[in-house]
């Protein structure tokens, strides 16, 4: 579970920024299962949730495929010359099997400046480690496994490689379950176009146990389907090409070095991976649609279908594992009852049991009110970013406005009660359009 996410200097967050999935009042909750951001275009919505996504490929990524002179790829704030030559810094707290990890790195352009993890059992800290450049200090009450890897660790850390990325690859024990997090616990949600078909194939399969489950998610959506089901296209050539494409990049990769041993060897696994699902890549989905069960394929289903069927499948594997989905802009292509609907399935604990969170980020002031006789959003799930006179994005809670019961929040937000509204002006829209005025139309606006 994350219980909250602080960053500083990445993309439009100048300042230090925090987003607290805390709960305010419902004390029988560790954390919120739901995390609304709203803000105008270019409010820098994105940009708090792409600071998540950095971090979780930092962690993931940075010793495997980071090259080792190569820096770190990070987006510090760019309209202040000042940013561009000050560190990013990135912290997480989660809580892991009931006990709150703190896990946070600094960096620059060209390495890690520094790096730590603390722990709170029974509310007391614990130092697991602490890094300072290239130095990293362990905490006391290490087992004997953690100090003899941690000592084979040390000679595998480069300057642009995160200890818990390094750490991770060698199974340390205080590391992995972190990393396990970060890897297999937080999701961002693909564009719809981005839908793996390997992944439909599998979760719509006959002998899926979620099959049922989506099917009905996707018919309740009222998108006009009434089943999908997986037919057999027969072999294609485009497997058997990838096989043996596979295998020449192995025995050239045998003789290679470097940077080209390198990219043969991610050649090698993508084209296994494409050999593993070669049955697979021979089937086909088919949309049965209407009354008479005329069958479409996926393409010709519309951005709005295949958009649901994007967040239905990462939303059944998040409620099913207790992971956290982020996504920017849940509204697109969706009707407002359909993500109000979607929302209710993680506030939910009947449908939500193990405890998973949905962050996302929307304009759908919608969900600011109440639909089907209640709120969608509590108070302390509702946050607002907001962009001052130095494009630098600030981002606040709901909460720090002290709402009254039964505030109409949706109207006070439109009306620009809470800011994070862009400021419109007719005037000027005309002005960029070149509209030419009527005189009648000009003098009886002013006569009135």
């Amino acid at each position: 579970m994350l219980r909250s996410f602080r960053v500083s200097n990445h993309q439009s967050l100048r300042d230090e920024t925090e987003l607290s999935l805390l709960p305010a009042n419902d004390k029988d909750r560790a954390v919120v299962p739901v995390a609304a951001i709203f803000g105008s275009n270019a409010a820098g919505k994105s940009s708090l949730l792409s600071a998540l996504k950095f971090m979780q490929s930092a962690v993931k990524l940075s010793f495997a495929t980071w090259e080792p002179d190569a820096g770190v790829r990070r987006t510090p704030f760019r309209l202040a010359p000042k940013s561009l030559l000050e560190p990013s810094t990135f912290v997480a707290d989660i809580m892991l099997d009931w006990v709150p990890h703190v896990y946070g790195f600094t960096v620059d352009d060209e390495k890690v400046e520094s790096e730590w993890l603390y722990t709170y059992a029974k509310r007391r800290k614990k130092v697991v480690f602490e890094r300072q450049g290239n130095d990293v200090e362990f905490g006391p009450g290490s087992s004997a496994e953690a100090k003899t890897r941690n000592k084979f660790i040390m000679g595998m850390l480069r300057s642009n490689a995160l200890f818990v990325s390094t750490a991770a690859q060698a199974l340390h024990p205080d590391i992995k379950p972190l990393y396990d997090w970060f890897a297999q616990r937080v999701a961002f949600l693909p564009a719809a176009q981005e839908i793996t078909t390997a992944a439909l194939y599998k979760k719509l399969a006959l002998d899926s146990p979620d099959r049922d489950t989506l099917v009905d998610l996707i018919r309740a959506a009222d998108v006009g389907i009434a089943d999908i089901r997986v037919v057999d296209a027969g072999w294609r050539d485009r497997a058997v090409d990838a096989e043996e494409s596979a295998a020449i990049a192995r025995a050239e990769m045998e003789s290679a070095s470097g940077r080209r041993r390198l990219e043969l060897a991610e050649h090698v696994a993508y084209h296994d991976w494409l050999t593993v699902l070669r049955e697979a890549r021979s089937l086909s989905l088919e949309f049965y649609h209407g009354q008479g069960m005329a069958p479409l394929s996926l393409e010709h289903q519309s951005e709005g279908t295949r958009a649901w069927l994007a967040i239905v499948l990462h939303s059944r594997q998040a409620l099913d594992t207790g992971s956290a989905l982020v996504v920017d802009e849940l509204d697109a292509s969706l009707h407002p009852r359909l993500t109000t609907r979607l929302v209710r399935l993680f506030q939910s604990r009947r449908t939500n049991p193990r405890g998973a969170q949905l962050i996302f980020s929307s304009h759908d002031a919608t969900l600011l009110g109440t639909a089907i006789g209640e709120d969608v959003l509590q108070r302390d799930q509702i946050w607002f970013v907001d962009k001052d006179s130095d494009g630098a994005s600030s981002v606040y809670p709901l909460t720090d406005f002290h709402p009254e019961q039964g505030e109409d929040v949706e109207r006070r937000y439109l009306g620009g009660a809470y800011g994070a509204v862009p400021v419109v002006s007719e005037l000027a829209f005309r002005r960029a359009m070149r509209e030419k005025e009527d005189p009648s139309e000009s003098g009886s606006a002013d006569a009135a």
